[in-house]
């Protein structure tokens, strides 16, 4: 599929659209415009980002083994290999 070359302004209007209605690890669509699809991976890979961080603050507190945070991360950055694309 081809897709027209976007103006910086629309370039910017399509980033804020993903921002605004795409809910993180929702399906993205391939009829998309790449720059959609490009910022939902980037809102997918901030999501997994900040759960990781989440998870070690919690660990650093005694809330959560290290078997835990390992199993945590372990599933966030498989998240991410499956959504970050």
């Amino acid at each position: 599929m081809q897709f027209r070359d976007l103006s910086h302004k629309e370039t910017q209007e399509f980033k804020q659209w993903a921002k605004d209605n795409y809910a993180p690890f929702s399906i993205i669509e391939n009829t998309w415009h790449p720059v959609v699809r490009s910022e939902c991976a980037k809102i997918n890979f901030n999501h997994c980002k900040n759960s990781i961080m989440v998870s070690i603050e919690i660990y650093r507190e005694g809330l959560i083994t290290m078997n835990e945070l390992k199993l945590r991360v372990s599933d966030y950055l498989e998240c991410i290999s499956i959504h970050c694309k």
